[in-house]
C-alpha cells in the first residue's frame, strides 16, 4: 500500500485493537465486581467500592495479559489467529445457549449448563484429535454435538415445565411452513456439503453442510415451537411486533449477504 493509505490502515488497526481491550477490560471487571465480589465478598459494598475494586481488577489483568503474551504470542506469525482459534472455544456454546434460550420454549436450565461446560470440552477433544482441521470447521463441529446434546437434554428434562402452546399470533401456520422449508433446504445443503467437500475443497464447501445444519436447527426449533405443548416454566412468549423491519432494512441486509456471497467465491 501507498505510504499515506498505510498510515491510515494502520491507524484503523490500532483503533480496533485498543476498542476490543477496552471491551474486554471492562467485561472482565465488570463480572468480577458485580458477579464475584459483590455476591460473595461484599455483599453490602457501595458504588465507589465497586469503582474502586473493578480498577483494580482492570491492572491486574492487564498485568496477566502482558506476562502471558510472550510465552503464548511470542513464536506466532500470526497473532490474531491465534486469539480467535481460542475465542473460539467459547463461541459455539454461546451460540446454542443465547439462541436456544431466546427463541426455544423446550430450552432447559441444564441444556444450558451442557451447552456452557461442553463448549470448552468438546473443542479441546476436537483440538487435540484433528489439530490440523481449521478451527472454523472444528467448531461447527462442536457447534452441532451441542445443539443435539442440549435438544436432548431438553426433551428429557422433566422438571419445571408448565403446559402451553404458543401463541397462534407469532407461531401459526407460517412458521410451520417456515420451519418444514428450512428443513429441505438445509437437507439438500448437507448433502452437496458432502458431497462436492473433496472436489470443491479449496472453496471451503463442507462449511456449507455445517450452515445448512445450523438452518434445520431454525427450522427445528419454529416447528417445535409450535407442535409441542410443553414448555419450560421460565419461557416467555414472544411478540412478533418486536421483529418487524421495513423494507429498506429487508433488502438492505439482503444486499450485504449477496456481497459476502460474491467476496467468498471472489477471494477465497
Amino acid at each position: 500500500m501507498p505510504v499515506g493509505v498505510r498510515g491510515l490502515a494502520f491507524a484503523a488497526l490500532v483503533a480496533a485493537i485498543v476498542s476490543s481491550l477496552a471491551s474486554m477490560i471492562n467485561s472482565t471487571s465488570t463480572i468480577f465486581t458485580v458477579d464475584i465480589y459483590r455476591n460473595y465478598m461484599n455483599k453490602e459494598a457501595t458504588n465507589k467500592q465497586m469503582v474502586l475494586v473493578g480498577r483494580i481488577v482492570a491492572f491486574i489483568a492487564l498485568l496477566i495479559a502482558s506476562l502471558a503474551a510472550q510465552p503464548l504470542l511470542g513464536g506466532l506469525d500470526q497473532a490474531f489467529q491465534y486469539i480467535q482459534e481460542f475465542t473460539g472455544f467459547i463461541y459455539p456454546g454461546v451460540c446454542v445457549v443465547f439462541f436456544m434460550g431466546l427463541f426455544w420454549r423446550q430450552a432447559t436450565t441444564n441444556a444450558a449448563w451442557f451447552a456452557a461446560a461442553g463448549t470448552f470440552a468438546f473443542s479441546i477433544i476436537f483440538k487435540m484429535i484433528i489439530p490440523d482441521s481449521p478451527f472454523q470447521l472444528r467448531m461447527g463441529y462442536v457447534f452441532i454435538i451441542l445443539v443435539f446434546g442440549a435438544s436432548l437434554i431438553s426433551f428429557l428434562d422433566k422438571g419445571k415445565k408448565v403446559q402451553s402452546a404458543c401463541p397462534e399470533s407469532f407461531m401459526g401456520k407460517a412458521a410451520l411452513n417456515t420451519g418444514w422449508a428450512l428443513i429441505i433446504v438445509s437437507a439438500i445443503g448437507i448433502i452437496l456439503g458432502l458431497t462436492l467437500s473433496k472436489p470443491l475443497e479449496h472453496l471451503a464447501f463442507s462449511s456449507i453442510y455445517m450452515f445448512s445444519i445450523m438452518i434445520a436447527f431454525v427450522g427445528g426449533i419454529l416447528i417445535t415451537n409450535v407442535k409441542m405443548k410443553v414448555a419450560d416454566a421460565k419461557a416467555i412468549d414472544v411478540d412478533k411486533e418486536i421483529f418487524k423491519t421495513r423494507p429498506v432494512f429487508n433488502i438492505a441486509a439482503l444486499g450485504i449477504v449477496v456481497i459476502f456471497i460474491l467476496l467468498y467465491f471472489l477471494f477465497w
